[in-house]
């Protein structure tokens, strides 16, 4: 099962340029991070499309927790009508709306 997780597919497709700008804007973001953390690791467009892709999916998990669409949560939290809380000791996180 990992295997298949870990599966690489290399494939050419095209991206409007508003999208390529919203991936190298957060591709930057996410080298600036490496920066910080020392080392020469580059970030490569892969690596960022993967770690927005995955936020995406975190969000959306969130988002059906609260009974939400990301597009609302991500509104609400732009908004402050959503307060996130630290996790407690226990694991369990909380959120109020």
């Amino acid at each position: 099962m990992s295997q298949i997780k870990n599966a690489r597919v290399i494939r050419a497709y095209t991206l409007p340029v508003i999208a390529f700008d919203h991936l190298k804007g957060n591709q930057r973001i996410y080298q600036h991070q490496a920066d910080l953390a020392g080392g020469d690791h580059i970030v490569t467009n892969s690596e960022a499309l993967t770690r927005i892709l995955q936020d995406h999916y975190n969000l959306g998990m969130v988002a059906v927790f609260q009974g939400m669409q990301v597009s609302e949560l991500c509104t609400a939290l732009a908004l402050g009508h959503l307060v996130v809380t630290k996790p407690t000791p226990e694991g369990a996180s909380h959120a109020a709306i």
